[in-house]
């Protein structure tokens, strides 16, 4: 099933988010479809609640100096509950570090310090 026919689906279980969704958007498409399967609730309702969400999020604005102590902190708690060791078992399972769910900047560091192709810096 390619990318008309995965949006077909969507179009079919969640007409709203089919028509936001751009039909040659394979990763959109493919998360309003696993939202919708998994959930048992149309993608468009998530996303309408996320965006009341952002919005209000968007006035908080909290300093710099306290943003990155948090982000810091987030990080600390992250490798001591082992993601260190979950990278590197995902990596000795097969898994690739060019999944989506594996791009975010610390874990996508992870990745290439369990490979050897970098030197993680601790805060």
């Amino acid at each position: 099933m390619g990318k008309e026919g995965l949006h077909a689906r969507l179009a079919r279980l969640d007409p709203a988010a089919a028509q936001a969704i751009d039909a040659r958007n394979l990763r959109r498409t493919v998360r309003a479809l696993e939202v919708t399967l998994s959930t048992g609730r149309r993608f468009s309702l998530h996303a309408s609640r996320s965006r009341r969400l952002t919005a209000a999020a968007d006035r908080i604005d909290p300093p710099r100096a306290e943003l990155y102590a948090r982000l810091d902190a987030r990080i600390e708690a992250m490798l001591a509950a082992g993601l260190v060791e979950e990278v590197r078992g995902l990596l000795q399972r097969g898994y690739s570090p060019a999944l989506p769910s594996c791009r975010p900047s610390a874990t996508a560091r992870l990745w290439r310090t369990c490979r050897g192709n970098y030197r993680w810096k601790r805060p």
